[in-house]
């Protein structure tokens, strides 16, 4: 069965995660006796079976491939847009754990902002040189919940 995607949301994962078509090409055709060539993967109407494999790659959603609205290619969409070295080279699935707490980050914002909630730090922020038992009396008022009756039970 044949659908039609969206070609600039694979291109945009391909940027995202700094993939070539052919890198991608071999991730895909792991397994198969019939490889899946480029012009296959590329065009506007896509196999599903094809797509269900570019999804294991991804793990977007089928739906984020169909969606015809183009994708949102800003530097602050991710940090693999803002910067170019990691002082290591990362690997697909190290990029693919910071791309979710990336859009998990999102996702919990966007709670956030519909509950009117507001998370305004709490606990202020402390240098080395400051006395760490002063800081640490200070944290625990703040921190230790105020209906406590029997400290050591606590």
């Amino acid at each position: 069965m044949k659908i039609e995607q969206n070609i600039s949301r694979l291109n945009y994962l391909l940027q995202l995660y700094k993939l070539s078509v052919a890198d991608l090409l071999v991730l895909i055709n792991k397994g198969l006796k019939k490889a899946i060539t480029e012009k296959d993967i590329l065009s506007d109407v896509i196999n599903v079976s094809y797509l269900k494999r570019i999804d294991k790659v991804f793990n977007k959603g089928i739906h984020y491939y169909l969606d015809p609205t183009p994708p949102v290619v800003s530097q602050d969409a991710s940090i693999f847009f803002r910067k170019n070295d990691f002082g290591t080279e990362l690997n697909i699935g190290a990029k693919k754990i910071v791309n979710q707490f990336e859009e998990f980050k999102i996702f919990l914002s966007g709670i956030a902002k519909l509950a009117e909630f507001k998370s305004e730090r709490i606990i202020p922020i402390y240098s080395a040189e400051s006395d760490s038992k002063k800081l640490a009396q200070q944290l625990r008022n703040s921190l230790y919940p105020e209906f406590i009756l029997i400290r050591k039970s606590f």
